[in-house]
């Protein structure tokens, strides 16, 4: 059975925390910071989408701060205003 997961703190508990860094060979301060932020760096999607895909968990790209062409060509994050 597929667990959707709705916030990126429940990905992290789901997957484990340590499991994540060590997956991404990113520090601690990484985790904890896309934690209290709620979104993940869009580096990250591989890895996590592959990680929860082997543990029967979906991993969201609503939770992933991608970049986007804003209608004058810049570039944007999901969290910029237009």
């Amino acid at each position: 059975m597929l667990h959707i997961m709705t916030d990126a703190k429940q990905v992290l508990q789901s997957l484990g925390r340590e499991a994540v860094k060590s997956a991404l060979g990113v520090k601690q301060s990484a985790i904890y910071a896309a934690e209290g932020k709620g979104v993940f760096p869009a580096a990250w999607f591989d890895a996590l989408d592959s990680m929860g895909a082997s543990q029967g968990v979906s991993v969201p790209r609503t939770l992933f701060n991608w970049k986007h062409a804003s209608e004058d060509g810049e570039e944007r994050r999901d969290d910029t205003p237009l």
